[in-house]
């Protein structure tokens, strides 16, 4: 069987990468990570900016912070790092975070595009303001009016973050993440209007 001039097996009508696997494997192999992480994308980008959203963070900054941690996800995918991570949402997530949490005058992180690599495009951002049912806007005034902690737990929560993934996150014990959720409905029991109420204030 012919080799290369490394002396690897060719197998493939004469294309080998130096550890002899085909170019043709490694090709499939990549159009395989590229398509699960734009299905995962597609779920996960909407995602990371309604939680920031519902942490008071404007619409557009909320997309900047989505699109940046997608960016760096990418890079991972191109690194060959991204299969090796657990749970790529609360990856997402945590990169989220600390992106919208980063002083705004640090610069952002390029992705690292290999040569002949397209970058993938972020999925549309969803609905605006002005489409979001009336329950969701009054959710996020009442999200709003809260102190920060209890609103970053309850953010967090809602995107279905764990105690240790949300105390992670804020620097603080699982213990400290119960107290500010309790603190944090309570907060918004007051100020979300009960459903009866209105018909109980008319009689």
């Amino acid at each position: 069987m012919d080799t290369d001039d490394t002396g690897s097996r060719r197998t493939d009508g004469g294309s080998v990468f130096g550890n002899g696997r085909p170019v043709a494997a490694e090709a499939a192999r990549a159009a395989r990570l590229r398509g699960e992480f734009l299905d995962f994308i597609d779920h996960a980008h909407p995602r990371m900016i309604r939680l920031l959203m519902l942490h008071g963070v404007g619409r557009q900054d909320a997309e900047d912070a989505a699109q940046e941690a997608v960016l760096q996800a990418w890079r991972e995918v191109l690194a060959g790092r991204w299969e090796s991570i657990v749970s790529p949402l609360a990856w997402l997530r945590r990169v989220t975070w600390s992106v919208h949490l980063r002083p705004p005058d640090r610069k952002r992180v390029q992705p690292l595009i290999a040569l002949g690599v397209e970058l993938p495009e972020t999925p549309a951002a969803g609905p605006g303001h002005a489409e979001l049912t009336d329950q969701i806007v009054t959710v996020l005034a009442a999200l709003s009016a809260l102190p920060v902690l209890p609103r970053a737990v309850m953010a967090l929560t809602l995107d279905g973050a764990t105690d240790s993934e949300i105390a992670d996150l804020l620097d603080t014990t699982t213990q400290k993440v119960r107290d500010l959720r309790k603190q944090g409905r309570t907060g918004l029991r007051h100020l979300i209007p009960h459903p009866g109420s209105a018909k109980e204030d008319a009689r």
